[in-house]
């Protein structure tokens, strides 16, 4: 998978990680092109776009991995769900590091955040996605725009 992924990449690898849950992506790509009631629930989402969009378009200072960009993210989460730090506290509590990272937990958060915001709020990058081969999916992230305070 490394190998053809640098082939048609010009030298890039495609993680362990996103290896790993190539079958669970498979699995809900099948289900978005045979559900149109599934397509208008499920979105795709980037935790960092999520973050930079929630922070006021700006971008996270620190590294999502650090101390300080674990708080950075959980100050930006706060703003919008004031227990947030409490829940990421009782999640990081019930789960090994090895089954939940703490940056997992709030990427998961991030984008959970994300999608109770009302449809309104919601943008898409880019702004009017193509979509896929078989002209059913949007190829988009979306993030949520925070109103003026």
């Amino acid at each position: 998978a490394k190998r053809r992924s640098r082939e048609a990449t010009r030298g890039k690898a495609v993680s362990k990680q996103t290896f790993a849950i190539v079958p669970k992506i498979c699995e809900v790509v099948a289900l978005l092109r045979c559900d149109a009631k599934a397509r208008c629930l499920v979105r795709e989402i980037h935790p960092e776009v999520c973050f930079w969009a929630l922070n006021g378009c700006k971008p996270m200072k620190h590294d999502k991995k650090d101390e300080a960009g674990f708080r950075e993210r959980l100050d930006v989460l706060e703003r919008i769900r004031p227990d947030a730090r409490r829940e990421i506290d009782e999640i990081l509590k019930d789960f090994k590091r090895k089954e939940v990272a703490r940056d997992d937990a709030v990427d998961a958060m991030v984008a959970a955040v994300t999608a109770a915001h009302d449809a309104a709020a919601l943008r898409t990058l880019p702004p009017c996605p193509p979509r896929d081969s078989a002209g059913r999916l949007p190829m988009e992230m979306v993030y949520a725009v925070r109103a003026a305070a």
